[in-house]
């Protein structure tokens, strides 16, 4: 899920493939089509190294998560279900912050919080869906480059997370780590 190495804003060149590359989430059901759609579909809109995501009932700790990476024996690994309970705490805690708007995250910030996990990718970019009907809200995290501090990032992100809230709920696979 790596960005090219020149890309150093978040920019879409071609504005008239912008819903075709979205459509994709839709049509994915494995997490290996989710992987590909990630790697190809969403990566000129948003690039980032992984995705982090995260629902559940966050104030009374009860939550779910999901690591999605083309390098899943690195990046999972770092993010031991010790780690990770803070750290989705942290981002949602962020997001909330923003009004549940789309916040960019210096990783510096944490690196306390998230092991060595965000070593690789100086920036983290959060935004969530809020259900009221449940009362659960779910974060989606994305991981990468400075590019994600870029305020049309956020734009895109608020655009495109309906695709990305419904295509990841259509995933019959995966891990679904939860805290019980």
């Amino acid at each position: 899920m790596e960005a090219s190495a020149t890309q150093d804003v978040c920019t879409f060149e071609e504005p008239g493939s912008f819903l075709a590359h979205l459509q994709g989430a839709l049509h994915a059901r494995t997490r290996a089509d989710w992987l590909a759609w990630l790697q190809d579909g969403l990566q000129n809109i948003l690039p980032h190294h992984a995705l982090i995501v995260a629902w559940g009932d966050f104030k009374t700790g009860v939550i779910a998560y999901d690591v999605i990476t083309s390098h899943p024996g690195v990046w999972a690994d770092e993010l031991p279900p010790d780690v990770i309970e803070p750290l989705v705490q942290t981002l949602h805690g962020q997001w909330l912050a923003s009004g549940r708007d789309p916040v960019a995250i210096d990783s510096r910030l944490l690196r306390s919080v998230g092991s060595a996990f965000f070593n690789h990718s100086p920036y983290a970019l959060v935004h969530g869906v809020q259900d009221h009907r449940s009362r659960y809200d779910c974060i989606y995290t994305f991981v990468g480059t400075q590019a994600l501090a870029d305020s049309a990032c956020a734009q895109r992100l608020r655009l495109v997370m309906p695709f990305v809230d419904t295509g990841f709920r259509q995933l019959a696979d995966g891990p679904q780590l939860a805290q019980a």
